[in-house]
């Protein structure tokens, strides 16, 4: 015990976030979304429940995290979900590209 300050363990979100990851990897990818979401690693909760067939629930948390604000790579996310080109544009448009 006496070494026991100088071990240098990860802070819990990376662990959690590794935990996450190696799920997805998987294929538990409702569970590895469930991790994601607590974390607030927004882009990988979409992913992971656009893999798991579940679009709709996708599509809800994309446009609810776009009325906080607007990042390319979720309007892109709605373009996937949606199949919408016009989502992709809008992402195009934001990342100045």
């Amino acid at each position: 015990l006496r070494n026991l300050h100088s071990i240098v363990y990860p802070p819990r979100w990376v662990i959690k976030r590794d935990l996450a990851e190696r799920y997805a990897k998987i294929g538990i990818v409702t569970s590895a979304a469930e991790i994601f979401e607590e974390l607030e690693m927004w882009d990988e909760v979409v992913e992971c429940y656009r893999h798991a067939g579940k679009g709709s629930k996708a599509e809800d948390i994309v446009r609810n995290r776009l009325k906080y604000a607007e990042t390319p790579r979720m309007w892109a996310a709605l373009g996937d979900i949606t199949n919408n080109h016009i989502y992709y544009e809008k992402a195009i448009e934001l990342s100045n590209g």
